[in-house]
């Protein structure tokens, strides 16, 4: 730390910015994450619900020699 600032790397170079800057950049951060995570979750649940609709696939027997 340079006088009470926080080293922070964004558009490809890393920077030294006061504490609330850097708090803003966590927040930030964070909020990115959630909504990523969030998306995930909601295309999990779609893809399941899909999946429950689509009719299972029995496999066959088959007759004769193996």
């Amino acid at each position: 730390m340079s006088n009470g600032k926080k080293l922070v790397y964004r558009n490809g170079k890393a920077e030294y910015v006061s504490e609330a800057e850097w708090m803003q950049c966590i927040r930030a951060t964070q909020a990115k994450w959630a909504a990523i995570n969030a998306a995930e979750k909601a295309l999990k649940k779609a893809v399941k619900k899909e999946a429950a609709k689509q009719p299972k696939k029995v496999a066959k027997k088959r007759s004769g020699w193996l």
